[in-house]
Formats: C-alpha cells, structure tokens, sequence
C-alpha cells in the first residue's frame, strides 16, 4: 500500500508541476529514420553523408551515443516508442 501511495504521489506532483508551470518545458525534437545506422549522419562521424542540418540540432542540444531498438523492423519500434510499450 505505500509502494501504491508513493507512485501515486510522484504522478500528483509531475502533474502539478507541468499545470503550474514550474520549469522550463524542453523543446523536443526525435527524428526517426528507417535504415539509419549509427555512422549515416557526420555529427556521429560519417564522412559519406553531409548532414549540416542535423549537425546544427546536435550542436545545440542532447546527442545520444547509446540508444537501443525495440525491434528490427521500423513499424513495431515506433509502435513502442509511441506507446512505451514492447511490441511483443
């Protein structure tokens, strides 16, 4: 019962803090891509591809350098990036 009563008392306060305001909301940005490894872009060191664009939004913000798929195929990883749910 107070497993219950705190994961309910962490979900008021998320809730209060996102209606009163407190904070600043991030600007969130996922850019998803069907058959993207990880070197195809050249913020992650590929010298291939030019992506200058994408650069320029890795420079200013958050560059994940361990992210792992749900799933092998694109439709069941966006499903569970959607939901936070596993396809399975």
């Amino acid at each position: 019962m107070k497993r219950l009563a705190s994961v309910y008392f962490a979900i008021l306060s998320c809730l209060a803090f996102m209606v009163l305001g407190f904070g600043e909301r991030p600007n969130i940005v996922l850019i998803m891509a069907d058959d993207l490894g990880y070197g195809d872009l050249s913020c992650y060191g590929s010298r291939l591809n030019d992506t200058p664009h994408i650069d320029g939004l890795a420079l200013s913000g958050l560059l994940f350098t361990d992210f792992h798929s749900s799933g092998p195929m694109c439709t069941p990883t966006r499903a569970a990036t959607l939901t936070g749910l596993y396809q399975q």
